[in-house]
Parts: structure tokens; sequence; C-alpha cells
């Protein structure tokens, strides 16, 4: 059976590069691979999971195990900050210009609509709910209706999501795609939970900064975006000096 899979992930042009950046192992696709893997999946009778990584989210999982885990295990990781691929040793303008313009998720955006697919947003704020549909919106180059649902209001008394009762909300609505905008551990442990059960095609976990999915002129790159983006480096290059010299030391006690 593994065999068979790994012959349709060739034949469908999916050649994954993996890449361990601060000890959490990604799969970084091109835009094509993406977009085909997507439609492979999306295509599977399950529910798939996509999820947004950025440099904040990156290194808040390479200090939980959980977190490292439930990313590493995710369908489709989708880079949100060109500093990832900068991290990964990969260059390519043209994979920057994917990036920096978000096209995966606007194709796969597009594809969907144009398919007459259903469309379902999850938040925890209206606000957050708004910023979606605007983004998407421009994506589109027009209106377009989803479903909408704000967690808070599906909450208890004592303020607790029952997971259950969100997963029946989504399966009454039964859409082709549910876009998230959560907080980053909440998400992606809330996907992975609900994964089993959901009657939809696939669930992307969006950058909990939204931000992250508007092109850089669109908004200030402020000092402290600046001194993060030479934190992240560091740690990076940190990280990559350590694991080498462990290796060289493992090497030594191997030919000793």
């Amino acid at each position: 059976m593994m065999l068979v899979f790994l012959i349709i992930l060739v034949l469908i042009g999916v050649i994954m590069q993996n890449k361990n950046i601060l000890g959490v192992n990604l799969s970084l696709h091109t835009l094509r691979e993406a977009l085909n893997y997507s439609d492979y999946l999306m295509q599977n009778g399950a529910l798939n999971t996509v999820h947004y990584i950025s440099t904040r989210t990156l290194m808040q999982a390479s200090k939980q195990a959980e977190l490292k885990q439930l990313l590493e295990s995710t369908d489709i990781l989708i880079c949100a900050e060109t500093d990832i691929l900068r991290a990964a040793g990969i260059n390519s303008s043209a994979r920057m210009y994917e990036i920096e313009n978000h096209l995966y998720l606007k194709e796969l955006c597009r594809k969907i609509y144009h398919n007459n697919g259903q469309f379902c947003l999850l938040s925890d704020t209206e606000e957050g709910l708004q910023t979606m549909k605007e983004i998407i919106s421009g994506y589109l180059n027009e209106s377009f209706t989803a479903v909408c649902q704000t967690l808070s209001k599906l909450r208890g008394s004592n303020d607790i999501l029952v997971p259950e009762v969100l997963a029946n909300e989504l399966n009454d609505i039964a859409p082709t795609i549910i876009l998230s905008n959560l907080p980053f551990s909440y998400q992606l442990q809330l996907m992975h939970e609900l994964k089993p059960f959901l009657n939809a095609k696939m669930w992307i976990g969006l950058p909990s900064d939204m931000k992250l999915l508007i092109p850089p002129r669109h908004f200030s790159f402020s000092a402290f975006q600046k001194i993060w983006k030479k934190y992240f480096k560091k740690k990076v290059h940190q990280y990559q000096n350590e694991s080498e010299a462990s290796d060289e030391n493992n090497a030594r006690v191997v030919t000793k």
C-alpha cells in the first residue's frame, strides 16, 4: 500500500523537500507540488489538514514535544514567511514570490470557489471572521458566501468548548473547506482531535497573525519585526552549529 502511495505522489509531481529547522522536520513544497498534493488529498474521502507556519510558531513547536509531533503529522505545511525558506537554505526568488503573495491559499480558494465548494470560517472573534472574509474576497476579486462560526458562541458557561459540539455544528454544514484563525497551539490540537470525525475535505489553519497573509507593502515593517527576524536567524544558526558539533562528536566516538 505504501509503495502505491509513493508512486502516486511521484506521478502527480510531489517531490518533498524535507528540511530540519530548529529540530522540527518540515516537508516544504513548491506551489505546484502543494496544489497537486492538495488535489490528490481532497479525493481520499477524509479530512485533510493544512497549517501555516511562521517563525514564531516554528520556535514554539521546537520547544514543545506535543506541538512538534502535531505539526510534523499535519498533511501539508505552508510557510507564512520567507525567513523559513532561507533558514532551510532555499533562496529561489520564485519560491519567495509564492510565499510573499500567498499563492497557495489564493489558488486553492479560487479553485474551490469556482467549483461551487462550501466555505466555513472559524474564529474566536467576529473581527477575526471579518478579516478572513476580506482577505479571501481579495483573493477572489469578489465577495463570496461562507458559513461563519464564532467559537465563543459555542462555549459553555465555564467558557470551555466541547469538541463534540463543534464537530456536530461543522458536520451539519458539511463544508468543502474549513479555514480557521485561532491561537496556534489550540488550533493545531483542535484540528487533529476532530480530524477523524468531520465531514469536510480540508481544514486550513491560518496564522494567528493575519497580517502575514497580506502582502508586505500593505503594512509597515516595524523595528520589532526586524529585531525578530535577526533573533530567528541567530537561533537557527545556533541550532545548526550545535547539531554539527554533536555530529562530529558522535563520529569521533564511532571511529574510536
